[in-house]
């Protein structure tokens, strides 16, 4: 019983921690999304 609790208190901490440092308000996905679109744009821009 107590390896089930320990269990479920450590994946609910890995989820906690994924969702504020992925999802957060300056989370990475978010990060990673800004820079793509940066990239992006600055690819359109080249005159061949």
């Amino acid at each position: 019983m107590r390896s089930i609790l320990i269990s479920v208190l450590m994946l609910t901490a890995a989820v906690i921690l994924y969702v504020s440092i992925i999802e957060g308000e300056q989370g990475t996905e978010r990060e990673i999304r800004r820079g793509g679109k940066a990239m992006s744009e600055m690819i359109r821009g080249i005159d061949p």
